[in-house]
């Protein structure tokens, strides 16, 4: 068996290389297909139980946590707006982000993905001279970057929230 050094890489891999391959085909197609979205979830999951993480419990609330969640959103501004804000690729990509870093992760996950698509989305609009609030903006990529930075953070020990071993 590999020791929890080994096992942590190969998660940093596999977490980084479906993340990589999640950002592209959203920022080509505006989609995350299920089967993109359920390698994240399966090696989130398998992660978890490999790496025995502070808490079991805390990955499958944050995936349950992370779907719903985002499924309210998306509920609550179709109603308000009478259009869809957000697909359900995304919305499945945050039940498989949460089995990655637990309900505790899941606050400040979506605090960087906001952050860095309403940079991006700024300096989109400086680069083109007016902001299209009509241009559809994949958000698979900045919730990819949200995993990344709160995952290795919890990694690296770094998170003042629950971490890995």
């Amino acid at each position: 068996m590999a020791d929890d050094g080994t096992l942590l890489s190969l998660a940093a891999l596999y977490l980084v290389a479906v993340s990589l391959a999640i950002s592209i085909v959203d920022a080509r197609s505006l989609v995350i297909p299920n089967a993109l979205n359920a390698v994240n979830a399966g090696g989130g999951l398998a992660f978890a139980i490999l790496l025995k993480t502070s808490s079991f419990s805390s990955s499958i609330i944050g995936g349950g946590v992370g779907f719903l969640a985002l499924l309210a959103f998306r509920s609550g501004y179709r109603s308000i707006r009478g259009q869809d804000g957000l697909g359900l690729g995304d919305v499945k990509f945050m039940a498989g982000a949460g089995l990655w870093v637990g309900w505790e992760g899941l606050a400040p996950l979506l605090l960087v993905s906001s952050l860095t698509a309403l940079l991006f989305a700024v300096f989109r609009g400086i680069l083109k001279g007016h902001l299209d609030q009509r241009r559809p903006l994949p958000f698979g990529p900045f919730l990819c970057a949200g995993t990344l930075a709160v995952w290795g953070s919890q990694a690296a020990g770094l998170a003042p929230w629950v971490g890995l071993p």
